[in-house]
């Protein structure tokens, strides 16, 4: 087992031959001793660390070595006993987050607000909207016939609802059922 600091990556052909891989490049020793290592990831995830983060390096059989245990070099958050977090890093601070709470809660970027289903949101909205604009027309449209002969309005009627909520639509968060 060694320690090394990843210098570089790309994405070939196993050993084996039959599937595509992380490979890192990793400095263990001293800048002249590069060894490359396949990243062995868990199962559903993906992630391609940044060079200067740590690896564990550990042989696998003759002349190969596989990479586990990845040391990014952002400081840990506390985190509360069950959650868990997954980031994005960029020069060793997050750039982006997920954290999974016990209770079954998501939250994205520490977000403080909440998600909706857009589509249907906005369904709804334009039947509230369209509903009302009808209201409104029908009580433009009505007359009273003790008043017909009035010649002064004393109110201005209601025009219908140009109300629009396109920009509460955050495209970068999907939501599904």
């Amino acid at each position: 087992m060694q320690i090394g600091k990843i210098t570089g990556r790309e994405i070939r052909t196993n050993r084996d031959g039959g599937e595509d891989v992380v490979l890192l490049q990793v400095e263990v020793s001293d800048s002249d001793d590069i060894q490359t290592a396949e990243l062995y990831r868990g199962a559903g995830v993906d992630c391609n660390p940044p060079d200067g983060s740590k690896v564990v390096l550990l042989g696998a059989g003759p002349a190969w070595q596989i990479a586990i245990a990845v040391n990014d070099n952002v400081t840990p958050e506390g985190l509360d006993e069950g959650e868990y977090q997954i980031y994005a890093s960029d020069a060793g601070a997050k750039t982006a987050n997920v954290k999974c709470e016990p209770g079954g809660d998501t939250v994205i970027n520490n977000g403080t607000d909440y998600a909706v289903q857009y589509t249907e949101l906005k369904s709804a909205f334009d039947t509230l909207k369209g509903d009302l604009n009808t209201l409104i027309a029908l009580y433009n449209a009505h007359v009273h016939t003790a008043l017909s002969t009035a010649t002064v309005s004393l109110f201005t009627p209601p025009t219908g609802s140009a109300a629009d909520m396109t920009g509460s639509k955050v495209p970068s968060v999907r939501v599904s059922k």
